[in-house]
This record gives structure tokens, sequence and C-alpha cells, in this order.
């Protein structure tokens, strides 16, 4: 059975309760945010893929632990397809979708990027993001929006990328 996505994540978790001053995704600093979410972007635009899939996983007190499943989002010719729950092999019925409320900010790549611009914009109090280094797609994202206040954090991770016809 695969481990919760706060227990594989657990070194980023204690990160941001330490406030992640020194954090090997990125400092804090707008400019550095900046300059590396402007390189990303350039990265994944020079790859030009227009269809793909990933799964992405949220961490966050914003949804029920059953809400917070891995989902598979499926993108063709930059729009979305299909947004729906990864199933477990034993699983044999229809595909479960993903509720635009909890995922709709994380159905492209591009939405992942406008998401971690709106993050810097917002310059909370702890911002790490990881690029993916051979796409540039953000791969984790990891906010604090005010430091102090409690179950205000998310993380999301974008895993099991696939461009489609490779």
């Amino acid at each position: 059975m695969m481990r919760s996505l706060s227990a594989r994540l657990a070194p980023v978790l204690a990160l941001l309760a330490l406030g992640a001053c020194d954090s090997p995704f990125t400092s804090n600093g707008d400019d550095v945010q900046r300059g590396r979410l402007s390189d990303a972007r350039a990265l994944w635009t020079s790859r030009n893929v227009p269809s793909y899939s990933y799964v992405v996983e949220l961490d966050c007190f914003c949804a029920s632990a059953s809400a917070l499943e891995p989902v598979r989002v499926t993108v063709a010719n930059g729009a979305v397809v299909s947004r729906t729950y990864v199933q477990d092999e034993d699983d044999t019925g229809p595909p479960r979708p993903a509720p635009d409320s909890l995922f709709g900010d994380y159905d492209t790549v591009n939405d992942l990027f406008e998401y971690v611009d709106d993050q810097v914009r917002g310059s909370p109090a702890v911002l790490n993001v990881s690029y993916d280094p051979a796409f540039g797609f953000p791969n984790l994202i990891a906010v604090d929006p005010s430091g102090n206040t409690p179950n205000d954090q998310r993380i999301v991770l974008v895993s099991s990328f696939a461009a489609a016809g490779s």
C-alpha cells in the first residue's frame, strides 16, 4: 500500500514548520522565486508539450482524506480532458471524477505555473517550489501563507508525468 502524501513528504513538512529559511528547493526571496519561475516556464515552453498526463496529490486541511486521494490529470492540446482519482489495481469500477473545486487550480502545467505565480505575489511566509529538471513544470509546491495560522499550509506534489507520444 502506498504511504500517505504526508508520510512521503515529512521532510518538506518539517521545513514548513521550521520556516524553511535555507530550503533545498528555493529561497523565500521574491526575486529568486520569480527568476526560478521564469526559467522554469521558459524550459516548459521550449519543450513544446501540448498533450500529457500527470498525477497530482494535495496535502492540506482543505478536505477529507478520501477527497485528497491522488488524481490523474490528462491534457490534450492544452485542454483538460479528464481529472479522475487514481484507482487501485483491484478497482474495476469506472474512474471517479475529481472535483474542480479542489483540483481545478492544478489542471494543466500552465495552471501550476499560475498557482506558483499567485503564491509569489501573495508573499507567503514560506514558499518552497521544486521544478522538474527535464520539462520545467513545478513538481513540488509547499506553501504556508501566514506562518502562524494553524492548518493553512498546502503541499502540491506532481508525479508520473508523461508526455503524450513519448
